[in-house]
């Protein structure tokens, strides 16, 4: 699955000590298990300019270790200055079996910006079609095939109407739920991780970790649970991970599934805070006991 790296800073710098430079750095991870590469694109999203309101983003459908990416993910990295920053390397899933040339590409790479707002998912839903409906008039916003992307317009659809990211984001799972019940069950699950990053200016960040079942460790070999998401919280920064970015696991905190952080710069400190996510529903039992180790594969080039 993807990995994800999220900064909150009380001062606009640069992410390219957790990005490029530490000792696990998210670069090194793209191909660090040859048999699980994020190897169908990358994307960096930070806001910028005077007022650090607007939203950008800098993205490939490439694999960031090949050459040339590498160099060009390596200066995005080292240029950004901002007090906001997502990053994103992924490995797609596939849950529609399109063939490879329609899922790989620019609009289907994440971060995805949308009404200004970044938002970056690990994981998959299993029926993004037959979710489609449920989107209302933000249907109209998808530009992609990406599963994710119909994450991101579901959680931001419920997010309009509920405005608190916690009781959008549990929302969004009833969705998910609801629509996998009323199509007859015809996967082993709703949902694979649902992982995800999300900020709607420069002075908050949402991570949100939820899954189910046994899948394994971190792509580094870290004893830490593959979709347990790890955070660093202090007064100058947050940073939060799909798995730590040194083997100090005494600095990193878990995540655990099930648990959202939000983190808020207020008067130049940053103040993170943790809990369970409300109104979460339970996982169905029969699903829970089927395997779901793994992504709908991507299928042969």
């Amino acid at each position: 699955m993807c990995r994800l790296f999220g900064l909150l800073a009380a001062a606009a710098e640069r992410p390219s000590p957790w990005l490029v430079d530490a000792e696990i750095p998210l670069l090194r991870q793209a191909n660090i298990d040859p048999e699980t590469l994020q190897a169908e694109g990358w994307g960096i999203g930070w806001y910028e300019g005077r007022t650090g309101k607007r939203a950008r983003v800098e993205r490939s459908e490439e694999a960031v270790y090949l050459p040339a990416q590498r160099e060009k993910f390596t200066q995005v990295a080292t240029s950004v200055v901002s007090p906001l920053v997502i990053a994103h390397l992924r490995k797609a899933s596939n849950p529609m079996h399109l063939p490879r040339e329609q899922l790989i590409g620019l609009e289907n790479t994440q971060p995805f910006l949308s009404d200004g707002s970044l938002f970056a998912h690990n994981g998959w839903i299993a029926l993004p079609l037959e979710t489609r409906p449920r989107l209302g008039t933000r249907a109209r916003k998808l530009k992609g095939v990406n599963d994710s992307e119909v994450l991101q317009q579901l959680f931001l659809k419920h997010l309009d109407t509920l405005d608190d990211p916690r009781r959008a984001y549990a929302q969004s799972v009833r969705t998910l739920h609801e629509v996998w019940e009323e199509q007859g069950r015809p996967t082993p699950g709703p949902h694979g991780g649902l992982n995800l990053l999300f900020s709607r200016s420069p002075e908050e960040l949402w991570a949100f970790c939820h899954f189910t079942g046994e899948h394994g460790s971190c792509l580094s070999g870290l004893p830490r649970p593959y979709y347990e998401m790890s955070y660093v919280a202090a007064p100058e920064r947050l940073v939060v991970v799909s798995e730590p970015t040194d083997r100090h696991l005494e600095r990193w905190t878990p995540l655990r599934t099930g648990h959202y952080l939000h983190a808020r710069n207020v008067g130049g400190r940053v103040l993170t805070e943790v809990g369970e996510v409300p109104g979460l529903p339970s996982f169905p039992a029969s699903a829970r006991t089927r395997a779901m180790a793994s992504a709908p594969a991507l299928p042969s080039a």
